[in-house]
Parts: C-alpha cells; sequence; structure tokens
C-alpha cells in the first residue's frame, strides 16, 4: 500500500478530499502544537517536501517513484505511526467505496425510497431500508359492482314457476369482471302428456298376456295392479275315465283282476292307459314233493 494516495487510484478527487480533511483532524488531535517536523511547525496546514522526511535531498529532482512511496529508515516513528494509519484508512474506505464513492454495502439508505405497487395491486411506502419495509396493498378493482347476484334462500319449484340464475364473467386472470342476474322460468304444469315414460304406474293402453303350449290362459291388464292367469294344462291325448278294478277283491284259483297299462310322456303327463285281464291258474288236483312242514 502506497504511503501516498492519488485521485482515482482508489477514490475519486471529491472523496479523496473528505479522507484528506478526517486523516487531518485525526492528526491535530493526537499531535502537539509545539512539535515541528523538520523545522516546520503544526500552527496550521504543513506542506511536506521528500526532502523533509528524507525520501530525497532538498535539491533533488523527483524522477524515482519507488522514492517517493517509501518511507526511509530515518523517518520519526510518529510520522511513520500516522502516515501508516492513513494508509489504513484508505484501505478501509476502498474496502467499501466505489470509484464514485458510493457505499459497496449499506445498513440503510442515505436517503428515503418510495417503493410504489402499479397494476392490478397498488400500494407504496417510504423507506431507508433501514428495517423491514411492508407495504398496505390495495387490489385493482375488476370492474364489476359489488353485490350479491342470485336467489337469496332455498327455493322449491312449481311448473311455471322461475328463479334467478346468476351470470358470471372473469378474466383471464380469474377475477370476476360482470356479474348479471337471469331469470329462469320453468313451463306451465301440462294438461296432456305424449309419448312414453321412463317408468309409469299403470300403461296408457291395457295388455292381453297371453300363454300357449302346454299350458294356456290369458288376461287383459294395464298392469295398474297385480294381474293373474286362469291356466288350463292341454290334453296329452289319454281319454279321461277309469282302468282297473274299482273295488277291493279277493283272488282264488281260476279267478282274475284288471290291471292297468300306464304310458306316460317325458313330462310325466299320462298319454295312454289300458286295461290288461290278469287270470290266475286252476285249482290243483294233486300235490308231489315234500312239504316243509308236515
Amino acid at each position: 500500500m502506497p504511503d501516498k494516495q492519488t485521485p482515482g487510484e482508489y477514490l475519486d478527487a471529491a472523496g479523496l478530499d473528505v479522507v484528506t480533511q478526517t486523516v487531518k483532524g485525526w492528526i491535530k488531535a493526537r499531535v502537539a502544537k509545539t512539535t515541528k517536523i523538520n523545522n516546520h511547525a503544526l500552527t496550521g496546514d504543513v506542506t511536506l517536501e521528500p526532502h523533509d522526511i528524507g525520501a530525497a535531498p532538498a535539491n533533488a529532482t523527483l524522477t524515482d517513484a519507488a522514492a517517493a512511496r517509501t518511507l526511509p529508515a530515518t523517518t520519526s516513528s510518529t510520522l511513520a505511526s500516522l502516515l501508516q494509519t492513513a494508509r489504513n484508512c484508505l484501505k478501509w474506505l476502498a474496502a467499501r467505496f466505489d470509484a464514485s464513492g458510493n457505499a459497496n454495502a449499506a445498513v440503510k439508505l442515505a436517503a428515503a425510497r418510495t417503493i410504489t405497487l402499479t397494476g392490478d395491486v397498488t400500494g407504496s411506502v417510504s423507506t431507508d431500508l433501514g428495517t423491514n419495509p411492508s407495504i398496505a396493498t390495495t387490489l385493482a378493482n375488476s370492474g364489476v359492482t359489488a353485490g350479491k347476484v342470485g336467489e337469496a334462500a332455498n327455493k322449491t319449484l312449481a311448473f311455471g314457476g322461475s328463479f334467478i340464475d346468476p351470470e358470471i364473467t372473469v378474466d383471464a386472470k380469474g377475477r370476476v369482471t360482470a356479474l348479471a342476474a337471469r331469470t329462469i322460468t320453468l313451463p306451465a304444469a301440462p294438461t296432456s302428456v305424449s309419448g312414453n315414460a321412463g317408468t309409469a304406474t299403470k300403461l296408457a293402453a291395457a295388455r292381453t298376456i297371453t300363454l300357449t303350449g302346454d299350458v294356456t290362459g290369458s288376461v287383459s291388464t294395464d298392469l295398474g295392479a297385480n294381474p293373474s292367469i286362469s291356466t288350463t294344462l292341454a290334453n296329452s291325448g289319454v281319454t279321461a275315465g277309469k282302468v282297473g278294478e274299482a273295488a277291493n277283491k279277493t283272488l282264488a284259483f281260476g279267478g282274475s283282476f284288471i290291471d292297468p297299462e300306464i304310458t306316460v310322456d317325458a313330462k310325466g303327463r299320462v298319454t295312454a292307459l289300458a286295461a290288461r285281464t290278469i287270470t290266475l291258474p286252476a285249482a290243483p288236483t294233486s300235490v308231489s314233493g315234500n312239504a316243509g312242514t308236515a
């Protein structure tokens, strides 16, 4: 770090002047007025030449930059300390200010700024950003008239009645921009109905339900109630009547009895009956062989 500061090297001319005055004040506060530097009294501003601090002879032409930027060993310790302090100040300032004298970072702004919100949300706040600002916001009106649209309570409709149906207009941002009340009116009660109902309690015209095949029968009904059908089993082909003995019978040798022959179809119905006479043998006149017991 050099022991002299040149404008533009770390600060501009105005910034350097501020630092110079600050360093002068610091030096004045710490050096007694009776102190002299190379016979220059410190009662006012002092102009030091390179030879005053042993950097170059009094009659020398200053061409060596290194000679002007290096403190000689003979420089008093007090002046060396002051110059070192000045260098440290410049380093500190250079780290915190740019070439235009603006701070690289700050805890707040030198002058308050007004942050303004425009567009869909408006609001503003004046702040030096020393603390976190809070902005009271207002959502811009969308153009809709504030209020309610629609039925104010539950409603049971009747034929010929009506109700309010709101028409809602929204913009691309989802905001309601218009509301309109539309009246929806129901038709009057019908005096007649044509066409087919999806469901009904009875038919408009009666229908005849007919059974055919092995069982026959029919009924005419509009199905307003549960219908009952009188059925008839079809004849199987057998002759109606009785076949067989008409009463109990005790058989004797040489006697006979009627034994019915029965024909049925696959549905278990009798399709034919025949009377068969069964005749017993005549009584024997002799017996041969051994009796089981005697």
